[in-house]
C-alpha cells in the first residue's frame, strides 16, 4: 500500500476505534474487538499507558457475562446518571466551549453546518453533532477521503482532505477533547473509561505534533 495511504488507514481505524468508546455503552462485540487489538509503543506516555491499562481491563472482562457494570461506568460518566456533587465528562464540544457549559450552542451549530456541507446524514438522532463519537467519526472519514485520493494518486484531492483535517482538528476536536479526557479520569468508575481516555488524549497529542510538523 502507498505509504500515505497506509497512515491515512490508521489513523481512520483508530479515529473510529475512539469514537467506538463514547458513542454508547460498550457490548460484547465490542468487547472482543479490543481483546484482539495490540498496540505498538508510540513514545506518547499517555498512550503507551492507556494501552496497558485498556489490555489489562478487557483482559478482566468476559464478553458473554454480564456488561451492567461497564454501562454504569458509561451513564455515570457521560450522562450525568446518579451523579450529585461528582464530576461528569459530558461528551458535547459545547459543553466545554460555552461560557455556561450548555449543549447545543456555537460549537454545536458550527459542526452542523460542516456535516451539512459535507452532505453528511445524522449518524443518531439522539446525538447533536458536536458528541465527541460523531466528530471522531468525522475525522475518520476525512482520513478515509485522503486515504481514497492518496490511492488514486491524486494530490489536489489528497491535499485538499489533509486541509480539512487539520482544520476540523484545530477548531473542532483539539480545543475541547484534552480537558474532557481529563474529566473522565476525574470520575468514579473502573479503568476501562480510563483506558479510552488516555488513549484519546495520546492519539490526539500525537496528531498535534504532527500539525506542527506540517506547519
Amino acid at each position: 500500500m502507498d505509504p500515505i495511504a497506509e497512515n491515512m488507514k490508521s489513523r481512520e481505524d483508530m479515529y473510529r476505534l475512539l469514537g467506538r468508546f463514547y458513542y454508547k455503552e460498550a457490548d460484547a462485540d465490542f468487547i472482543r474487538q479490543l481483546r484482539g487489538l495490540s498496540f505498538s509503543q508510540t513514545g506518547s506516555p499517555s498512550f503507551d499507558e492507556g494501552a496497558k491499562l485498556l489490555a489489562s481491563a478487557v483482559s478482566a472482562i468476559d464478553p458473554e457475562g454480564n456488561l451492567d457494570g461497564l454501562a454504569a461506568d458509561y451513564a455515570r460518566i457521560f450522562l450525568g446518571a446518579g451523579v450529585v456533587d461528582e464530576v461528569s465528562a459530558f461528551p458535547f464540544e459545547s459543553v466545554y466551549t460555552s461560557p455556561k457549559h450548555l449543549v447545543a450552542q456555537d460549537a454545536y451549530e458550527e459542526v452542523y453546518k460542516i456535516f451539512e456541507k459535507a452532505g453528511l446524514a445524522k449518524a443518531d438522532r439522539d446525538l447533536l453533532e458536536d458528541h465527541a463519537a460523531l466528530e471522531l467519526a468525522y475525522m475518520a472519514r476525512l482520513c478515509a477521503k485522503a486515504r481514497e485520493s492518496a490511492e488514486k494518486k491524486d494530490e489536489k484531492g489528497l491535499d485538499a482532505a489533509v486541509e480539512e483535517q487539520a482544520e476540523f482538528l484545530q477548531k473542532h476536536i483539539l480545543n475541547w477533547m484534552p480537558g474532557f479526557c481529563a474529566d473522565i479520569r476525574r470520575c468514579p468508575g473502573g479503568d476501562f473509561y480510563k483506558a479510552a481516555s488516555l488513549l484519546t488524549e495520546g492519539f490526539l497529542g500525537l496528531e498535534k505534533e504532527g500539525l506542527e510538523e506540517s506547519a
